[in-house]
């Protein structure tokens, strides 16, 4: 069976789907850009132990670029939902975007591997991305530059 790359999936979706210079500087200086969210449900299994993780985000995307994720809840359908604090801004440019802003997956992949089966993980480890999830879904994220972190911090997501 032939595998792909998550991480390649998902920016290729991004450089096709983004409107990387559409944005609307607000009255409170803070920024609303057209963006992209994603659903993303991973797993891994070893079917010796029958032992399973799951790891259940939000992920998205806006202007040149900037990346944000946040773990979902099992009642929590939409990303406009999710807390403001709960978002984590991993990159803020188009040189990095793909590399820093996308690594926290690899970080994800490996502890839910070693959560199954230290023993085998992770070359040994069974993971499965669930592809419905990754459908891109258009947004609208209002944010704040944070010149203390140099990240940005949401105010509020919409569905467009």
């Amino acid at each position: 069976m032939f595998k792909l790359d998550l991480k390649n999936v998902i920016t290729n979706i991004v450089d096709h789907e983004i409107d990387r210079s559409s944005y609307t500087l607000n009255s409170d200086y803070t920024i609303t850009k057209e963006g992209l969210s994603m659903e993303i449900l991973l797993s891994a299994s070893d079917y010796d132990t029958e032992k399973s993780e799951h790891k259940h985000f939000f992920i998205m995307f806006c202007g040149n670029v900037s990346v944000f994720y946040a773990f979902k809840k099992m009642s929590t359908y939409y990303p406009s939902q999710i807390p403001c604090d709960n978002w984590i801004n991993t990159s803020n440019h188009d040189s990095c975007w793909r590399s820093d802003g996308l690594h926290f997956i690899t970080d994800v992949y490996f502890e839910m591997c070693y959560k199954v089966n230290p023993e085998k993980a992770p070359i040994e480890i069974e993971t499965d991305v669930n592809s419905y999830f990754i459908w891109p879904k258009k947004v609208n994220i209002t944010y704040k530059w944070n010149d203390d972190n140099w990240k940005n911090e949401i105010v509020k997501v919409e569905m467009v």
